[in-house]
């Protein structure tokens, strides 16, 4: 049995409850979650003429990881979108539209890792804040995945009813996301931020990160998955998906 640490983790462009943008302290807080795989949404991912804006290049160097980038929205010289931290190396990397019409552009970092026990995909989404707009993400995205393989998708879903369809339609694939409240990271109240697997039955469990550091850092609280894999003597995973 092989287990796995995933994370997910919006930073808020590492501005904290405080105010102050602090890309040294979300890196402590990254190494406070101590996952093999972070999904990161609100990082500054591409910075034109400005190395030092880059927050994801700079938390790749930081943490000895490698970073994959999937900027959506510009801000002034500045594009900031989701990201991907992984100790494992990167095998491809694609991008999956979700933008709805007149609403803030949004999409998912969909990358293939060289996991120890073979291949891991790894989508990572931050969906938009109207319930019609997050129904028509879900369908978009499932049009562009399917779960032949070892599949994590995890990120900020902006969706706090648990039975809502949305979760709904997303658990009746990958098996049920713990609804831990992760926001706002003072107060915790709402349970946005989740992670799902496939096969469901690699899921052993989920808990909310909360440090003195992690409270401060952004405005939401990082979870983290346990996740345990059968690997068996021929080295190649087999999964089961349930009926």
């Amino acid at each position: 049995m092989t287990e796995l640490r995933v994370a997910t983790y919006n930073v808020h462009r590492a501005v904290g409850g405080d105010g102050v943008c602090d890309l040294e302290r979300i890196a402590r807080v990254i190494a406070e979650i101590d996952a093999d795989v972070i999904g990161l949404q609100e990082i500054d991912c591409h910075a034109e003429d400005n190395p030092s804006g880059d927050q994801l290049a700079r938390l790749a160097e930081l943490t000895g990881m490698h970073g994959v980038a999937g900027p959506l929205v510009k801000r002034r010289e500045v594009t900031t979108g989701n990201g991907i931290l992984s100790r494992f190396p990167v095998a491809a990397r694609r991008w999956i539209d979700l933008s709805v019409e007149k609403r803030e552009p949004r999409g998912a970092l969909d990358v293939d890792l060289e996991a120890p026990f073979g291949p891991l995909r790894v989508i990572n989404t931050h969906l938009g804040l109207k319930y019609g707009e997050r129904h028509r993400q879900l369908e978009l995205l499932f049009a562009a995945v399917e779960a032949d393989r070892p599949t994590v998708v995890l990120g900020d879903f902006n969706e706090w009813r648990w039975r809502a369809a949305t979760l709904g339609r997303l658990s009746g694939v990958y098996g049920a996301s713990p609804p831990l409240r992760s926001f706002p990271a003072r107060r915790p109240l709402l349970a946005l931020d989740r992670v799902y697997v496939h096969p469901r039955e690699a899921m052993a469990g989920a808990q909310v990160v909360v440090t003195a550091t992690s409270r401060r850092a952004s405005d939401h609280l990082p979870v983290r998955a346990i996740l345990k894999l059968d690997l068996p003597p021929s080295g190649v995973l087999q999964t089961k998906s349930r009926p």
